[in-house]
């Protein structure tokens, strides 16, 4: 189901499955960060407009307006890009009027849209005092943007805009700043910054890959400290494509689950089938408990290397019966809640 029919009938975002909900969320960033890069041009050329009409006086070359604010004329033109500097443009000429010149010191000056700009400014040009001062002030931000707990690249490019679930934060995103392939056109690789957590992941269009990968499996809740520590292993090691590790990791995690809720030392196979006599697991899914086991027994006897797939679903199954025998439970039973 395409996002133009979800704007015609709001309603039917009830009836989405989670793969049809993902793609239109997916597909409501892109045009969110589209709109966003047209509504700053719209303002750019509308304030270009509302100079011209007014006899803004003389129009600039890029050049000469980097020469006045003492930048490099490269980082004029990225001003002009991003909207924050208005600018007349008839093909391939652009021309910035002198009124806008003052508008985006002023501005610059009082620490507004100039502001964050100026001190990207940090890249070169200018006399050596000048190149000194924007240093100090990109350092600046720097230092604000990782208080917050984020990363300041005052070098990123304005890109395509690229959703994705970001493997650091692991939120779906939709990004246009980073860095793309060098002579390539289309670029056949690119890095984007998350906007959420401001950490780059890499795209290899050509091999199909993106690191870093996603994290697999969901976040279970109510989870003790060492089971939650080794659920979060095993799904780390299949982002990794650590199939083995993650497989032996996963047999390991069950047993332990066995033993917490009361069996006593056994083979793993006894572990298992004590877990659905005790009732803590459904019978029925015996048959993937025994193919979790089999698979974990090969990797533990024999030199066998996992196959990404078979980790995977081991991954999903185990997933599913940590939520019957730890969350299902703490939701129904919180903790303030048994205090009481």
């Amino acid at each position: 189901m395409t996002l133009d029919v979800l704007l015609q009938d709001p309603a039917a975002v009830d009836g989405l499955t989670l793969d049809e909900a993902t793609v239109a969320l997916a597909e409501l960033g892109a045009h969110q960060a589209q709109l966003g890069g047209l509504g700053l041009r719209l303002a750019a050329r509308l304030a270009a407009q509302q100079a011209s009409a007014r006899g803004a006086g003389k129009l600039l070359t890029l050049a000469e307006v980097a020469e006045r604010l003492g930048f490099t004329e490269q980082f004029v033109r990225g001003l002009t890009v991003r909207g924050e500097l208005a600018c007349i443009r008839t093909g391939k000429y652009v021309r910035v009027t002198e009124a806008a010149v003052e508008a985006w010191q002023r501005d610059a000056a009082s620490g507004g849209p100039g502001g964050p700009s100026t001190q990207a400014g940090a890249l070169g040009g200018g006399a050596p005092h000048r190149r000194r001062r924007r240093s100090r002030q990109a350092s600046t931000v720097g230092r604000i943007i990782g208080a917050m707990g984020g990363f300041y690249w005052p070098d990123e490019k304005v890109l395509d805009a690229h959703a994705y679930t970001c493997g650091h934060c692991g939120h779906l995103v939709s990004s246009a700043k980073g860095w793309t392939e060098k002579g390539m056109v289309p670029p056949g690789a690119a890095v984007y910054v998350c906007p959420h957590c401001t950490l780059p992941s890499f795209f290899d269009w050509r091999a199909q890959r993106v690191v870093p990968r996603p994290l697999p499996g969901g976040q279970v809740q109510h989870l003790p400290p060492k089971v939650s520590a080794a659920y979060f292993e095993a799904r780390a090691a299949i982002q990794a494509q650590a199939s083995t590790a993650a497989v032996m990791m996963l047999r390991t995690l069950l047993l332990h689950v066995a033993t917490e809720r009361g069996f006593e030392k056994g083979t793993f196979q006894e572990a298992v089938h004590w877990l659905a006599a005790q009732g803590h697991i459904p019978q029925k899914s015996l048959e993937w408990l025994d193919r979790v086991r089999t698979a974990g027994n090969e990797v533990t006897h024999d030199l066998v290397i996992s196959r990404p797939d078979d980790a995977a679903q081991m991954l999903a199954f185990v997933e599913t019966i940590l939520r019957i025998v730890y969350e299902f439970p703490g939701v129904l039973n919180p903790p303030d809640t048994e205090a009481r």
